[in-house]
């Protein structure tokens, strides 16, 4: 793959936009959860689908940050080169 000059704040933003999906996603999440225990007699039956989806966001997240990082790994590698 030929590294660009986008290459670069592409793979970034892309991530960035990634870890936003994600907390906003989280957020939402977290308040489904809260807003369940409120009105659950207990059951606790309408707390699964927020808590699987609380775990995709982390592992969103997760793999967002791993973008970001590979992307200011290749552009510190290029400095290295170009140094």
């Amino acid at each position: 793959m030929a590294i660009t000059t986008t290459t670069y704040p592409s793979a970034a933003q892309q991530g960035m936009q990634g870890v936003q999906r994600a907390l906003s996603s989280a957020q939402r999440n977290a308040s489904a959860i809260a807003s369940a225990e409120q009105m659950s007699s207990g059951s606790g039956s309408g707390l699964v689908q927020p808590l699987l989806n609380l775990k995709q966001d982390q592992i969103q997240l997760e793999a967002s940050a791993k973008v970001i990082k590979a992307a200011d790994e290749m552009i510190g590698s290029l400095l290295d080169v170009e140094a």
